[in-house]
Parts: structure tokens; C-alpha cells; sequence
């Protein structure tokens, strides 16, 4: 149900915690070295009308690759994710709050995969992230309040955020001793160090080795560094070090004893094994998770655990038995109780079917362990419902990567999997059974999402997006159910819905699904396949336009071969809609069910009996461009391509130009009165750059609704649409930060007086 008030405090909350910028600056400096910059405000490109952002909830939906405690402050914890940046929880606000949303999608986004985050022990204000998503030029940014603001430092190096052994441990690593010193294990130019905070790395020359591991052919590289803490002199850094390699041979972990002067490779590993992640205890022995390949997409076979005493460098493999009827497989992350060196956890890497993952609990030091395939344990998927559709109710989690006991509490362990932050608590209690494992994921929206539409009443929104196929949004503020969930097995590609009967919604898949026509008749609970027509029987893709009130439906399947086909029963029966050609595509009048319009080769086609029979009504449109039509509008239309806007009230007989926007994108929503419709797009002007922008009189004029804090990475996927109940709604889509969704806070308290 759409209200006006609903969680307006939680927005403005968000917003309150919502991080600055930097301004840019170029790369350059020597080689091993960066320049960097700190905020610099006249470079920004502000708004012009102050939004409010959050996420449209569904709660993670993609890989969390990281989550790192802050050892000294209570409650500070951040998490990385593999294409949707960076977060840290925010206790009062009882939810996760995105730290890197100024990274934008026309330049930036490659840096919104996170290939390591590292917390200062010392200064607990100070944090630092190694940003690059596929093998981009490695960013380090570093921020001295916690994420709100950040300088930025190049180096020569890359980082794969979402490559091969993107689950590994922290590879940027604070010396606790000294924390103006800070190591990069990179994956492809050996051991980096910085002696200023971030602000410059050189190379450790010392380092004998890069590792020669490659997966996917990206290289793994180095995969974690630690520091024992307890080996320093007073005052001065650490002197032992341990790095994690990814070598063949079996060269996996390197020590220094000297505060990284010299190093020498600990001997007794296994050959063929690689050092996914590690952990020290108060005591000195350290704990090495190890896996045939370092996951996720290549599925591990076989691993060990092992303990390193720091002082004998003497190895001891200490692995878990696997139940039975657990596959064999890898081991990931690893965690040691900082309150008791005995207490141990460490969780299966790359397990994903038929048991989803496992967590291993010792109390000894790894001479027994106790495990949640075998033990009982609660499950608690209540958060997120559609987990239970997707993976049953009694999943641990799958793609399982890094496990972390919580430093201020001994009983509780995080640890994230493909899809979620999870809570593990009551761990002391697994033997008996005593473990409750629940979904701590609130803020996080990690979905890569195709489309977004928002009908007038309910549903709030329907979606169509990568891995979960996408959802019907019951309300924006709560995560799906379990029962709204679209089917998973599909891959779609494009979305509608009868405007003013949104029980009727329609998807078309990609070549990928099993089922390329999709329909429900009531809301999106349940899914059919619909019959195909003859002859498309291996036809695919393309567009989907329901009339607006459900009467009807049509399908232009993608293909040079394909035409598009009308159906009144649900695909019963199937109609040629005779006067289109191929690769058209089709969208419903929002308001007369009869009229359907169509694009296709520069051409406009308009039907008035159903779809049944087009006729083309004008020969010069542009070719490429996207064709909307308006809620409550009959006969209006809409073109956005080229850089310009063209508006038809006559069904697209006649167009007007609207050239004071380069827009890639737009949609409506409700106008201030209602006699007009809000205008949004995604664009560019001269005055206020790249962004996010509403005009309430009909293109005339533009208002910026975003700043250069808030460009949400990643938003090529061009769909962007107003609230058609609530002026000032808006919501747009990501690859890697969910649905989007904006609020102008002048309507609310306008509302509220």
C-alpha cells in the first residue's frame, strides 16, 4: 500500500548517514606511488532540489565477499560486496548504510567492486577500501570519519572485486602497531606498503614473489595479509607479518620477522592448495583455511584447515570431517575468538547444492569440531521471505565466504554468502544444537536489476533483475515474501502489466530461460508458461505490452525472423498482429485498452482494435529510440534517444523536439496537480553535469534531484520512472545497488502540515 508518510524519518535518517565525495583527481605520480586528493566542494555538482535516497527493500541479493569488525570500537562493522560497493552497519539506524554511492556510472562504477576494506584499530574513525571491479586500475580510497568523506590514492596495481577469488581475506590489512603503515597484497604486483595513512604505496621490494595462481584467467595473486600483534617492541610497527600466496607449488604462506625487511616462505603446505583466508590468536597460532581452487565460480573440491604456531612456523592440519552426504569441498573463511584462543570457526567455500553450506565450530584449538550439517540449529528467514522460495528454509547459506566472531561477543559470528549477511548466534551452543542463524542484511541491496515498473495502486513495483529473477514489490518498505517472488529459473528481459488491472503481468525471457513467455493472472503469486505461437517455438526475448486493463497481451519475440503476436486467453490462441515487422517494440495506451503502439526501423505503428491489425502513422522517428506512453494520458507518447525527448498527443502522428536534455532514459509519475505528470530522466545537461533529474512543466525546464554524493554506481540499465500515487517518487534501477528510490521531502512536509 502507497502512504506518504511511510519510514519519511528512516529517509531522512539514511540521508543524515549518507557519505561526501572527493573531488577527482588524475593519476599520476611515480611509479609505486599515487597522488590523491580530499574533498574539494567546487568541483561537486549539487542538486537542485534536495532528495532524500534509500533502497527499495529486498535485502542483499548478491555475493557479500567481505565483513571486517573493527577490534576496539563496539558496533563498527563494515562489509564489502562484489559489484555494489561498500557499507557500513549504522546501530541506530538498525541497518546497513552504503559508503561509496559517489561512485557514478558514467566513468566510476568499475570501482563499486570491493576487493578489500580495512578498519583501523587505532583510529577507529579511519577506514580504507581497494576499489576495481574486473581487473580495473586499483583505487584506494581513504576516509578519516568513518566513510562520510574520502581521499583517493591510484597505484600500480589492479583489483578484481568480482574476478576469481574475489572471497578471500582482507588483502589491505592496518599494522595495529602503527597504523600510519598499511599492506595491499595485490593480485598481480606482489606487496604494496604505505607508511602515510593511504596516501602514497610503493612496492616491497623485499617480497620474493607475486604467486603464479590464475583462475579464470585472472590472477589470484596474493590473498591476505595479518599481523601478529603481540610481536612488536613497544612503539615501534610489527615485526611478524604472514602473507597469504596463491602459488602452485605449494609456496602459500610468507613470513617476516623483521617488520617486513626480510621474508622467508614457511615450508609443509600443500601443493595445489591456496591460503583462501586466515586468523591469529591471542596466543600466537595462527589458522589457514585452504581450497583447491580460491571460488566461487569454480567450485572447489577439496581443502584443509590448518594452525601455524608464529613461533615454531611449525604447520599442523587440523581439517574438519565432512559429514556424510556432504559433497567434499573447499574451506573459506576462518575466525578465531579474540577472548579464547581455542574457539574457532571457519565455514565450507563454493558449496551450493544440494546442502548450501556449512559452518564448523571448535572448542579446542581444531582437535574437534562440531558442524551445522550435523548438529541442529534454528533458521530464521523471516527478514528476506523469498530465501525460503529460493533455497528452503533450513539453508545455512550458499557461496559462503568470510565467517567473523563478533570481538564484543564470543557467542555471536557473521559471515556473508551470495546473497545475505548472516547471524550466527549462539555458537558456544552448536553441539547441542543451541545455534540460531537469521538474515542480517537490512540496507543492503546488492541486485543487478534490468527494469522496474510502478503501477498505479498496488503493487508498489514489479521488477525483473539478474540471479533472482525479480519480484512483485508488496510494499517498497519490507522485503518480498516468500510467496512474492517471480519464478527463478527465469532470465527476463522485459516486463508489463495491465495499468489499471495489475493482477494481469507479463514477462519475456532471454535465451537463457526455460520459458520465454511468463503470465500471472493474479499479481505475480503464481507464474504460467504461456503456449507459444506456431512457429516460435525457439524464439526468445524481445518485448511485452499488456493492455491496460488485461484484457489482452503481445509478444515481439527478439529475432530477424520473429514478428510480434496478440492473445486475449493467455496464449490459448494466438493472433498475428498483421502491419509489423520484425524486431519491433510494442507498449500499451495506459489508459484505452484497444491501443497498442509499436516502433521498429525509424517507423511508428499504432492499433486501435487490440492489437489485432497496425498501421504504420508516421515514417520519421528515430531509430533506437525508447517509446513510453503515460499513465492517464490516452494517445500520449514518448521518445527518448539521441540525446533528445519527442512528445506526441496524438499518437504519435506529430512530435514535438525537447533538446535542453541528453537523456538516456525516462518515465512519469504523479504531477503536482492532477491535470499533468511528473517528467524524470537520467541525463546530462550543460548547467548541472551528469544526474538524475524531474521537470513538472512538461520539459521546459529541468531540476537536478541528485548530487555528486549520490550516483548509485552503475545505472546503464537506462530505466528510471516516476510514483504514479505520490508527487515526487521516483524510483531507478542498478547493477549492483537494487531499485533506487528518491523522495522529495518539500511533498511530505507539505503533506504533514
Amino acid at each position: 500500500m502507497k502512504t506518504f508518510a511511510k519510514r519519511f524519518g528512516a529517509l531522512i535518517l539514511a540521508a543524515a548517514m549518507s557519505v561526501g565525495i572527493f573531488g577527482g583527481c588524475d593519476k599520476g605520480g611515480e611509479t609505486g606511488s599515487s597522488a590523491s586528493s580530499g574533498t574539494d566542494a567546487d568541483t561537486l555538482m549539487g542538486a537542485t532540489i534536495e532528495y532524500v535516497w534509500d533502497g527499495v527493500d529486498i535485502g542483499g541479493g548478491g555475493y557479500i565477499t567481505g565483513i571486517v569488525f573493527n577490534p576496539t570500537q563496539q558496533g563498527l562493522v563494515y562489509c564489502r560486496t562484489d559489484i555494489g560497493g561498500a557499507y557500513r552497519y549504522d546501530v541506530g539506524a538498525g541497518k546497513w548504510i552504503c559508503i561509496t554511492d559517489f561512485f557514478g556510472n558514467e566513468s566510476e562504477w568499475v570501482y563499486t567492486g570491493i576487493e578489500s576494506i580495512a578498519t583501523d584499530p587505532v583510529e577507529p574513525n579511519r577506514v580504507y577500501a581497494a576499489c576495481g571491479t574486473y581487473g580495473d586500475d586499483a583505487l584506494i580510497i581513504c576516509s578519516e570519519d568513518y566513510g562520510a568523506t574520502w581521499t583517493r590514492t591510484y597505484i600500480e596495481a589492479t583489483c578484481g572485486g568480482n574476478q576469481s577469488g574475489r572471497g578471500c581475506g582482507e588483502r589491505l590489512v592496518v599494522d595495529p602497531n602503527d597504523n600510519s603503515i598499511i599492506y595491499f597484497a595485490t593480485r598481480n604486483h606482489g606487496l604494496m606498503k604505505s607508511t602515510d595513512y593511504g596516501k602514497s604505496f610503493a612496492p616491497v621490494e623485499s617480497f620474493p614473489t607475486k604467486g603464479n595462481y590464475s583462475q579464470e584467467s585472472n590472477s589470484v595473486g596474493l590473498t591476505w595479509v595479518l599481523f601478529n600483534k603481540a610481536s612488536s617492541e613497544s612503539g615501534s610497527a610489527t615485526n611478524q607479518i604472514f602473507v597469504g600466496v596463491a602459488d602452485t607449488a605449494g609456496n602459500t604462506v610468507y613470513v617476516s620477522n623483521d617488520a617486513g625487511s626480510t621474508w622467508e616462505c614457511v615450508g609443509g603446505a600443500p601443493a595445489g592448495y591456496y591460503p583462501i583466508s586466515s586468523d591469529i590468536s591471542s596466543t600466537g597460532m595462527v589458522y589457514i583455511a585452504y581450497s583447491n581452487t580460491a571460488g566461487p565460480n569454480v567450485e572447489p573440491s577439496s581443502g584443509y584447515v590448518y594452525s601455524l604456531d608464529s613461533a615454531t612456523l611449525e604447520l599442523k592440519d587440523i581439517t574438519p570431517t565432512i559429514p556424510n552426504g556432504v559433497s567434499t569441498h573447499g574451506f573459506g573463511g576462518i575466525s578465531v575468538d579474540p577472548n579464547d584462543p581455542n574457539r574457532i570457526i571457519t565455514s565450507a567455500l563454493g558449496l551450493y547444492w544440494p546442502v548450501k553450506g556449512i559452518l564448523y565450530y571448535s572448542t579446542d584449538g581444531g582437535q574437534t569440531w562440531f558442524d551445522t550439517s550435523t548438529n541442529g540449529k534454528t533458521i530464521d528467514h523471516s527478514q528476506q521471505g523469498w530465501v525460503n522460495t529460493l533455497a528452503g528454509n533450513n539453508t545455512v547459506g550458499w557461496w559462503i565466504t568470510t565467517v567473523e566472531i563478533n570481538p564484543f561477543n564470543s557467542n555471536e559470528a557473521f559471515y556473508t554468502t551470495g546473497y545475505a549477511v548472516m547471524r550466527a548466534s549462539g555458537i558456544q551452543s552448536m553441539e547441542t544444537g543451541g545455534t540460531y542463524i537469521d538474515i542480517f542484511s537490512k540496507g543492503i541491496e546488492e541486485t543487478a536489476v534490468f527494469e522496474v515498473i510502478c503501477p498505479p495502486g498496488d503493487p508498489d513495483l514489479y521488477s525483473i533483475m539478474g540471479d533472482l529473477g525479480g519480484f512483485v514489490h508488496e510494499s517498497v518498505d519490507a522485503a518480498p515474501s516468500a510467496d512474492a517472488i517471480f519464478m527463478t529459473s527465469q532470465v527476463s528481459n522485459d516486463i508489463d502489466c495491465g495499468w489499471l488491472n495489475t493482477d494481469v503481468v507479463v514477462r519475456c525471457g532471454k535465451g537463457e530461460t526455460a520459458d520465454p513467455l511468463v503470465y500471472s493472472n493474479d499479481g505475480g503469486y503464481t507464474f504460467h508458461s504461456a503456449n507459444l505461437p506456431e512457429g516460435c517455438e525457439a524464439a526468445t526475448g524481445g518485448s511485452v505490452a499488456v493492455a491496460t486493463d488485461g484484457s489482452s497481451f503481445i509478444w515481439a519475440p527478439s529475432g530477424v525472423s520473429s514478428t510480434a503476436f496478440v492473445t486475449t486467453d493467455f496464449g490459448e490462441t494466438w493472433t498475428n498482429c498483421e502491419g509489423l515487422p520484425y524486431k519491433c517494440t510494442v507498449v500499451a495506451d495506459r489508459v484505452n485498452p484497444m491501443k497498442y503502439y509499436a516502433t521498429a526501423n525509424g517507423m511508428l505503428y499504432s492499433s486501435t482494435d487490440g492489437g489485432k491489425t497496425f498501421t504504420m502513422v508516421n515514417g520519421n522517428v528515430l531509430e533506437g529510440a525508447q517509446l513510453y506512453s503515460v499513465t492517464g494520458h490516452e494517445d500520449e507518447l514518448w521518445l527518448c534517444g539521441g540525446g533528445y525527448m519527442f512528445h506526441s498527443t496524438d499518437g504519435g502522428a506529430t512530435f514535438e523536439i525537447h533538446k535542453n536534455i541528453d537523456a538516456n532514459c525516462m518515465g512519469f509519475g504523479k504531477g503536482i496537480d492532477d491535470s499533468t505528470y511528473a517528467i524524470y530522466c537520467i541525463g546530462t545537461t550543460e548547467e548541472h553535469g551528469y544526474g538524475f533529474y524531474r521537470s513538472t512543466d512538461m520539459c521546459q525546464t529541468w531540476e537536478r534531484i541528485n548530487d555528486d554524493w549520490h550516483l548509485f554506481g552503475n545505472t546503464s540499465a537506462n530505466c528510471i520512472t516516476g510514483d504514479p500515487d505520490i508527487f515526487g517518487r521516483v524510483y531507478f534501477v542498478s547493477n549492483g545497488r537494487g531499485i533506487i528510490r528518491g523522495d522529495d521531502p518539500s511533498y511530505f512536509t507539505e503533506q504533514a502540515e
